[in-house]
């Protein structure tokens, strides 16, 4: 245990509903030992040439960093953004 390389994952949601419902398939799926949901979070983005404000809901995703590309992928299979873990 001492030599597993943990990850902590942040994605944010459009509402607390889609949050809870990620949150516990993740952990069903065994993709992540815990998640905790943070409301109340406003995003400040770029998309589609325009600068967005918007109230979002964060999950914070604890897993072992084996899992990653799992949890990645269930991720954009199931989150509702298209730019979901969009790296910049």
């Amino acid at each position: 245990m001492a030599d597993e390389q943990l990850s902590i994952i942040l994605v944010t949601t459009p509402s607390q509903e889609v949050a809870q419902q990620l949150a516990q398939d993740v952990v069903k799926e065994r993709l992540a030992a815990c998640v905790n949901i943070v409301s109340g979070v406003r995003s400040i983005y770029a998309w589609e040439g325009k600068i967005e404000r918007t109230d979002e809901v964060l999950m914070i995703i604890k897993t072992q960093s084996i899992r990653y590309a799992a949890l990645e992928a269930f991720i954009r299979a199931h989150h509702p953004y298209t730019y979901c873990l969009s790296l910049i």
